[in-house]
């Protein structure tokens, strides 16, 4: 609902060029192509399985794609600009292996779509994404990584 009510109030005012929505990987990485997750896109279209996450128990991947689903129907439908920072996990000193936010961190690990990110370098790439006046899509932001795609 909080992504609904930004996109809103963005489309709203005519002072807003480029709406930086900050997301996570777990938003695009889980689908049923386990068997060729390097085929997987990873892009506005291409979201993760909602019943996979629910079955699985993956709440901050369901979060996240419902939060993100709902930004860009919103920003399609408004005629928004909008790009995705979809990083990796968020390294800091809080996060260890009882964090519930690394569920389902072993299967993406298998995949090859674990990545993490440091967050200065997670800022940076916000404030180059609002910079840049041609950036559109969703883009993966991570500092170690066996995957990281851009997509125009």
């Amino acid at each position: 609902m909080a992504a609904h009510n930004v996109l809103e109030a963005c489309a709203q005012t005519n002072t807003v060029d480029k709406v930086v929505f900050t997301s996570s990987l777990t938003a695009v990485v889980w689908s049923n192509h386990r068997d060729n997750p390097t085929s997987h896109d990873f892009d506005e279209r291409n979201c993760s399985d909602v019943n996979l996450c629910k079955k699985f128990k993956l709440w901050h991947g369901l979060s996240k794609t419902l939060a993100e689903k709902t930004a860009w129907a919103l920003a399609m439908d408004r005629g928004l600009s909008m790009v995705s920072i979809n990083g990796g996990l968020v390294m800091g000193p809080d996060v260890t292996i009882s964090n519930p936010y690394l569920k389902g961190a072993a299967e993406m690990y298998e995949d090859g779509v674990m990545a993490s990110v440091d967050p200065r370098f997670y800022v940076d790439s916000h404030i180059c994404v609002f910079e840049d006046v041609s950036s559109y899509g969703v883009i993966s932001a991570s500092t170690t990584s066996s995957t990281a795609t851009k997509t125009p």
